[in-house]
Formats: C-alpha cells, sequence, structure tokens
C-alpha cells in the first residue's frame, strides 16, 4: 500500500537543500556586512559607532539565522508526527484479515508456510500491530531488544516496532530461513 504522506528521499533532499540555501543566504548577508564596512572606511579605522553598528547587524544575522534553523527543525518534527499519526490511524483501522494477503505474497516471494506464519500472526497478536506484552511488541510480539537487529539484518534499519508491514517484511524472512522455533505459537 503506497502512502503519499511518507519522507520520500526527494523530500528529504528538498529539506537539506532548503537549509543549505538559508545558510548561504546567511552566508551573502555577512559578505555583504562586510563590503559595506569597507567602503564606509576603507582603511580599517572604523569608529566605536560603526563597530556597534556591524556588531549589530552581526547579532541580528546571528540570531535570524538561529531562528531558521530552528524553523526548519520544527518543520521536520511537525511533519514526522503527522506521518505517525496517518500511520498509526492506518494501523488501528486496518483489520487483521488485510495482514494475511500479505504474508501470502511475501512467503511466495521469500519462500516460507504462510499458514503458519497467519497462525502465528492471530495466536501472538489476534492481528493487533498495536499489541504489547512486557518487552515483545507488535504484530508478531518482536522482542524490543532483538527488533533493531531484525530490521537492520532484514534491510528495513530504524522501522518501527508497530509497523505491521515491517513485522509482516521481518517475520517472513525469519520462517523462510528455518528461525520459527523463536516463537512459542505454532
Amino acid at each position: 500500500m503506497e502512502q503519499t504522506d511518507d519522507p520520500s528521499p526527494s523530500k528529504v533532499t528538498y529539506m537539506r537543500d532548503s537549509k543549505q540555501k538559508y545558510i548561504f543566504l546567511v552566508f551573502l548577508f555577512f559578505l555583504g556586512i562586510s563590503i559595506l564596512v569597507n567602503i564606509v572606511d576603507p582603511g580599517g579605522r572604523k569608529d566605536a559607532v560603526q563597530q556597534l553598528r556591524v556588531n549589530d547587524y552581526v547579532e541580528v544575522a546571528g540570531e535570524t539565522f538561529d531562528f531558521i534553523i530552528q524553523d526548519i527543525e520544527d518543520l521536520k518534527i511537525e511533519k514526522t508526527q503527522q506521518i505517525r499519526n496517518q500511520q498509526f490511524l492506518l494501523w488501528q483501522s486496518t483489520s487483521p484479515g488485510a495482514y494475511e494477503a500479505l504474508i501470502r505474497e511475501q512467503c511466495a516471494a521469500v519462500g516460507c508456510n504462510a499458514e503458519q506464519v497467519i497462525r502465528v500472526m492471530y495466536c501472538e497478536s489476534k492481528g493487533n500491530a498495536l499489541a504489547t506484552n512486557g518487552r515483545y511488541l507488535g504484530l508478531f510480539q518482536h522482542d524490543q531488544y532483538y527488533w533493531i537487529i531484525r530490521a537492520q539484518r532484514y534491510g528495513i534499519p530504524g522501522a518501527s516496532v508497530f509497523d505491521p508491514y515491517s513485522q509482516i517484511h521481518v517475520t517472513t524472512r525469519m520462517f523462510s530461513e528455518g528461525l520459527e522455533y523463536l516463537w512459542q505459537c505454532k
């Protein structure tokens, strides 16, 4: 299922490029101040008033730069939260039966027993992607301490343990490698 608000590489690149543009503009501002000071007093003999004005410009530019950076960080946090909220609502509203088709598709691709994986899903979480049981979390109740390693090993580093699609991705690959013995449910 494709989501339109996922942070794609092009959006990340755009945010990084925007930040670089702001940095470049601040640099140009400082360069302009430097040129202005040299035009006003080419010999470098600034009196106290001129030095004070330059310091004021530099201070304002620094504050503006800090504001711009904070604004960019706030926008990234806000966008990340929006994406998480949308994913949370999607996961909450998705019926367990919707995962069965994906499990069958993944098992066909990697070579595992889809019926066994589906049985384990229902046994572990009743198809609830947000299920928790101590340190065991998500659709297949992965141990939270091992999830990070497993997600990285199977090509989705940083994936949320509550993301049902990531859980299906990792679990079907584990079952295809004969690691189904790690689950008590069979």
